[in-house]
């Protein structure tokens, strides 16, 4: 799967003006996946490409509105996750790829 063509098809944007700031928005999403899902990348599993997007476009609309909780404009009230939170739907995706950390379970 091409990650950034995919991106760029799903922001509709066919140029190439802004294809160093997309790269780096999926570069960023994937550390985040992988941190999330406590794998090292060797360990990226063809699944986490739809939540690499997703979480791609959630930092990209978020651009612009850093450190902002609420903004209203012209009757809009818009409402923001915090940073580093993405909506439930991508995190309980990744749930069930989440690695045990060692020492982290132990018997009873």
């Amino acid at each position: 799967m091409d990650n950034l063509y995919d991106f760029k098809l799903l922001l509709n944007d066919d140029s190439a003006s802004d294809d160093a700031l997309y790269a780096l928005l999926l570069r960023n999403a994937r550390a985040w996946i992988l941190a999330y899902t406590g794998r090292a990348e060797e360990q990226w599993l063809p699944e986490f490409d739809t939540a690499l997007l997703s979480v791609a476009a959630v930092d990209y609309n978020r651009l612009g509105a850093e450190g902002a909780a609420r903004q209203a404009e012209g009757g809009v009230d818009t409402a923001f996750l915090p940073a580093g939170d993405y909506p439930r739907s991508v995190t309980r995706a990744l749930d069930r790829f989440r690695l045990i950390k060692p020492g982290f379970y132990t018997e009873v």
